[in-house]
Parts: C-alpha cells; structure tokens; sequence
C-alpha cells in the first residue's frame, strides 16, 4: 500500500473537519481489517463505511458516550421508540411511540451489542435532521434517513462497529 501525506496549513475547525473525514476514508478502504467495519467518529462527527463517509450527530455533552468496539445483532425499519429513565425526568411529557415518520428512531435502526450483550445505544435515523452535524443526542448515533437506510441494507447482521 503506497502513503500519501498531505501539508494543509490551515486554521479553520471546518477545513480540518474535511480533510479528517477524507483521511479516514483513505485509510479505513485502504486497510482490510476495517473493511465491512462501521466506523464513527465523535469528535469530527463522521460515520464511515466502506469507503463513504456520513456525516451524523452525536451524543450532547453530559449525554452517554459509546466508545468502543460493538456488534450489530438487531436491524429494525421504522423502530419503535421508548424514552430512557433519564429522558423522562428531563422532559416528562414524553411518551412511547410506534415507528413512523414523527418517530425520534427515524426510519432504521442498527442496535449494537457489547460482547454479545444489548447496550441501549443505536445507530438510527431522526426524525430531527437539523440534529445532523451536531452533539444533540442522547447517546444514540444519529444519521439522515436515507444514510441510514443505506447503510441498513449494506451492513449485515454481525457488522463491526467502533466508536472512538
């Protein structure tokens, strides 16, 4: 595998955004133990799989934080949703709701599992998408609907996620 190295003087947060996510995708096609391997980025709220690269919204600060390695064991289209303990005590007009478009889950979700275990985190779609690009959530990854309902049909039962 050849290198490339790339000098960007640059000061502005927005031109390292991009040239970190282009790097992520050179190096995560070019390396074969990632691929099949979904990996998010929370700092540069990115998620990249095979080659392609989302932009998502990640957990808000004081939020959970999935960090780690992960499996996807569950697949759901348009997921039902329940509001965590926590959810509730923030806002507790919130409800349980059946999937559909007005469903904070959006239209898939990816559960990850830990060691075989279910976590309560998801990577999921919005029913929010100005949420896109920021910390908004409250711990879950958030993508456009059609991001994830592309990568829902590309990434098997079994797929490889890591999150750092």
């Amino acid at each position: 595998m050849g290198m490339v190295v790339l000098l960007l003087e640059t000061k502005r947060e927005e031109d390292m955004r991009i040239l970190f996510a282009v790097l992520c995708v050179l190096f995560f096609s070019a390396s074969s133990s990632f691929a099949n391997t979904i990996v998010v980025d929370l700092t540069n709220r990115v998620l990249t799989y095979n080659g392609v690269t989302y932009p998502v919204a990640t957990p808000r600060p004081g939020a959970s934080r999935p960090v780690g390695q992960f499996t996807i064991l569950q697949k759901r289209e348009w997921p039902s949703w329940t509001p965590t303990a926590n959810m509730r005590r923030r806002d507790p007009s919130l409800r349980a709701m059946r999937g559909g478009p007005r469903n904070p889950l959006g239209a898939r979700a990816l559960y990850l599992y830990r060691n075989g275990a279910a976590t309560m985190y998801r990577i999921h779609g919005t029913n929010d998408p100005s949420s896109i690009g920021r910390a908004a959530s409250s711990g879950c990854i958030r993508m456009h609907n059609d991001d994830v309902i592309k990568i829902f049909a590309s990434a098997p039962i079994g797929t490889r996620v890591i999150i750092r």
